[in-house]
């Protein structure tokens, strides 16, 4: 998968064959096979690769000692750049012939998937703000978990495959706080 990876930042995905995987990723062309059935099913999962990760450590973050906000910030960091690798690859597919990429089903379910995964785990970090009294309980976790993601996206979408600035993802964070914070007065 980084062969995909690494070949996408040089060519469009309609000139990248499986022998080019292979031997970006120094193995025998029936090796990718074994793995992967299809340059499709190949393509699908760089895609979602690192989701299921992102998602334990989403789902770790409550535990951490750590006060509230920072726990959400490191997180949103490491969101924000798994966001950003899967822009620049959602880019790519954009660019590619409508014939040559994966059907618009798969990748419609495997975005549905992947974007429900990580917000349940986005979610499970928000219950616990809310418990510690630093996000609104008036709004559901899921929904907030949703909206955070939105702003992330649209963080990462913003770079345009430029490097990311140290406090990028912290001025996110922050617009995200005061709309969802715990409200003042009433």
């Amino acid at each position: 998968m980084r062969g995909v990876d690494q070949l996408l930042k040089s060519r469009p995905l309609d000139k990248i064959s499986v022998a080019d995987v292979a031997k970006t990723a120094g193995v025998g062309k029936g090796t990718i096979y074994l793995y992967f059935p299809s340059k499709t099913k190949l393509i699908l999962q760089t895609i979602t690769a690192g989701v299921d990760e992102m998602s334990r450590s989403l789902a770790d973050s409550p535990m951490s000692p750590e006060p509230f906000e920072r726990r959400l910030s490191r997180a949103c960091s490491r969101l924000g750049g798994l966001l950003e690798q899967k822009q620049h690859l959602l880019t790519v597919l954009a660019s590619t012939p409508s014939h040559r990429r994966p059907p618009p089903s798969q990748m419609g379910t495997i975005g549905r998937s992947w974007r429900r995964r990580i917000c349940a785990s986005c979610a499970e970090l928000l219950r616990q703000g809310v418990h510690e009294g630093k996000i609104r309980g008036d709004i559901g976790p899921e929904v907030l978990a949703d909206m955070l993601l939105s702003i992330l996206w649209s963080r990462a979408s913003s770079l345009g495959g430029l490097p990311c600035p140290a406090d990028h993802y912290e001025l996110a964070v922050q617009l995200f706080l005061s709309g969802a914070g715990t409200r003042i007065g009433g």
